[in-house]
């Protein structure tokens, strides 16, 4: 990798021993009973939400140097992240609930998103649906903000992954191979009872994500301007529709495809369609 792109980008370090230090974490506990939760002063901390909370933080902080970086209003787009944070959390928690077969016996279960129960999808959708109604309230316009913002989102999901690997979700089919995690009876699919070892398919996900950002980091070092909504929409769109085919949780719903698969596709599309063309260097000011 050229010194000139390091120099640029050192981020691009860390990343990378980001990966490394996720490869080296699976192997060494993958065979392990690790605890999903503690306690302090009697209230249940989640390691998912924990990580969630994590990714959040480093994704903003990124971008919070970028935006500084490029003299934009500092300010606005701290008070951006917290709308974004807020329709995010609820835009998750709402595609969730409409896309799933589990059932909940009050509403405060409704509202309960320590174990999980999070759409990326809707997470994104409800992000920008609160920016831009921020944006609009404010009178500013949101698009360079967002293409700052946005790609670390792949970061984000990198690390928040993880958080399934304490809750030992997302996990592929039966396998023996070297690559396969052990999954407690508790935690396995119903359709594989009896089986105990998984393709670690939350880790394959994490992997690429990391890829894709590193990629991302790469080119943005030869074109500081890219747009990195479209980037982020495209790839995330792809790795996630190509993703879902590996899970052991998989339900087509619609053509063979299911919500996580439809949802990538209209993303992909979207992208194309209205982010083609946006001028970035006229869209904050």
């Amino acid at each position: 990798m050229p010194n000139s792109i390091l120099k640029k980008n050192p981020t691009l370090i860390i990343v990378t021993t980001l990966a490394l230090f996720e490869i080296v974490l699976y192997f060494l506990t993958k065979n392990k009973t690790l605890l999903n939760q503690f306690q302090i002063f009697g209230i249940n901390i989640h390691f998912y939400g924990i990580l969630i909370a994590i990714s959040v933080l480093i994704a903003y902080l990124i971008s919070r140097s970028e935006v500084k970086r490029r003299n934009l209003d500092i300010d606005f787009f701290d008070s951006l992240i917290l709308f974004a944070i807020i329709g995010g959390v609820i835009g998750a928690r709402i595609a969730f609930l409409l896309f799933s077969n589990n059932q909940y016996d009050n509403f405060a279960d409704l509202l309960n998103i320590s174990n999980g129960g999070l759409s990326i999808h809707g997470a994104v959708i409800g992000g920008i649906i609160a920016v831009a109604i921020y944006g609009f309230i404010k009178y500013k316009k949101i698009i360079e903000y967002l293409s700052i913002s946005m790609p670390q989102i792949l970061l984000a999901q990198a690390i928040g992954r993880w958080g399934n690997y304490f809750n030992k979700e997302i996990v592929g089919k039966p396998s023996n191979s070297f690559l396969a995690m052990q999954v407690p009876s508790s935690d396995v699919p119903a359709q594989y009872f009896g089986y105990q070892t998984f393709l670690p398919v939350f880790l394959f996900e994490s992997l690429i994500l990391v890829a894709a950002y590193i990629i991302y980091l790469i080119l943005k070092a030869q074109n500081d301007k890219i747009n990195g909504i479209k980037y982020y929409l495209i790839s995330y769109g792809v790795i996630r529709f190509l993703v879902e085919f590996f899970r052991s949780d998989y339900q087509p719903i619609v053509i063979g495809l299911d919500f996580a698969q439809i949802a990538s596709i209209l993303m992909i599309v979207f992208a194309i369609i209205i982010f083609n063309n946006t001028n970035l260097d006229k869209s904050a000011k």
